[in-house]
């Protein structure tokens, strides 16, 4: 590495060529692995004053990596306060998710760390667990409390950055709010108009329950249309909201979203810094034709997103072959939708449009593109090896008898069963 540079950050330390050794040393200063070094600075601060003074001398630690200020003290440890029940929320969330029944009591937290609520209490018990781990390596229970306590203070920390940089749940309901304000009025949506219709769409058991042919819509009172032979029906109320285009208005079913647990998303994309996430804020607008779904979106640009780079991303498999986007391993290319990423109100925004026939399959079918699915297959590859390593937990997220219940955990879910 260059002299100078060495000079000049004296931080930075050079990568090493054979791979294990690159393995530890990016699990000593990811924040996704521990950061151990400044793990053991922030405890012998800690041990070093009374009790009375730990949460001040722990905003005192975090002061130069968060750039904190004295005077934010209160609201700062309130967040880190906060934090901890979001990251316990965030395991129990994967937990009754997405394990079954059979495999969760192993996953389950070590009570000590799963009912503890205040964050300086439950680093001091990792510190100690760790220690004694050390000394006790054959020590199963204290091994998988110090992990299971790391793991932890991992998501906590996370969850209080999100916080920090104005992620928060409250600051991204405030921007969703904003949003919609702008669609209703802003000239996109029709003021005063939206309709309870009932739409009746039939699906194919032999083709993972996929709809077949153009689901219609019924209106309250109209009869109800026979039953294709071999098909089953799926027939739902939905809440429609009108959208003003020259060609008149047309109808759209509006699903705004908020993504929960951003330290889940932090590790699933390989990301330190929330501010990263540009998909935490989205909406999915469906469409019950080809040219509806054209109007919609060409009403959108003229009426909110009218500025040169607003819209710094767009993807769309509507009409080819392939998936929507490339870099996602885990996206089916049976999912279809024309996707934007926009910048309003100072946070970023997925917005999806999409025809009902593939909204439907995206939650009722049991094809690759139901949304459950895409994050079985997400989460066994890019999330649950870091919330259960398999070194700990004995298991092992390819196998094949686990992913088979895993889908018919879902399979139950989705109802047809």
């Amino acid at each position: 590495m260059n002299t100078k540079i060495i000079n000049t950050h004296p931080q930075l330390v050079p990568m090493p060529t054979n791979i294990w050794d690159r393995v530890n040393l990016m699990r000593r200063h990811s924040i996704l692995h521990g950061e151990a070094v400044r793990e053991r600075l922030m405890l012998k601060a800690l041990e070093s004053v009374p009790a009375a003074e730990r949460l001040a001398k722990l905003h005192t630690f975090f002061r130069p990596k968060y750039d904190l200020k004295e005077c934010d003290f209160e609201r700062d440890m309130a967040w880190f306060r906060q934090a901890l029940p979001i990251a316990h929320a965030a395991h129990q969330h994967l937990l009754k998710d997405f394990i079954p029944l059979l495999d969760r009591k192993n996953l389950e937290m070590i009570s000590d760390v799963g009912t503890e609520c205040d964050p300086l209490e439950l680093i001091l018990y990792t510190a100690r667990a760790t220690q004694a781990a050390s000394e006790h390596p054959d020590d199963v229970v204290t091994c998988r409390a110090a992990d299971e306590g790391h793991r932890q203070l991992r998501l906590t920390q996370l969850e209080f950055e999100a916080m920090l940089y104005g992620l928060s749940k409250a600051d991204l309901s405030i921007a969703m709010s904003r949003f919609v304000s702008a669609l209703e009025g802003g000239g996109f949506f029709a003021e005063g108009r939206s309709e309870r219709l009932f739409f009746e769409a039939d699906h194919d058991p032999a083709n993972k329950h996929r709809v077949k042919g153009q689901p219609t819509i019924r209106h309250n009172g109209n009869p109800r249309r026979s039953i294709p032979e071999g098909l089953v029906r799926n027939e739902q109320p939905l809440d429609v909201r009108f959208i003003k285009t020259p060609r008149g208005n047309v109808r759209v079913f509006f699903d705004p979203r908020i993504k929960e647990y951003l330290s889940l998303k932090l590790i699933r994309d390989c990301e330190v810094d929330p501010r990263a996430l540009h998909d935490l804020l989205g909406a999915k607008f469906v469409f019950f034709s080809t040219a509806d779904l054209r109007a919609g979106v060409r009403a959108l640009r003229e009426t909110l997103v009218r500025i040169p780079g607003m819209v710094f991303g767009q993807a769309s498999n509507l009409q080819r072959a392939g998936v929507a986007n490339a870099e996602n391993g885990s996206s089916a290319n049976e999912y279809r939708v024309l996707k934007f990423n926009v910048h309003l109100f100072g946070q970023y925004f997925e917005l999806q449009f999409m025809l009902i026939e593939d909204w439907l399959n995206e939650w009722a079918s049991y094809g690759e593109e139901n949304h459950e699915f895409y994050k079985i297959r997400a989460y066994r590859t890019e999330l649950f090896p870091f919330i259960w390593p398999r070194v700990r937990y004995r298991i092992d997220w390819n196998d094949k008898d686990l992913v088979q219940r895993m889908l018919r955990m879902v399979h139950s879910r989705i109802g047809w069963i």
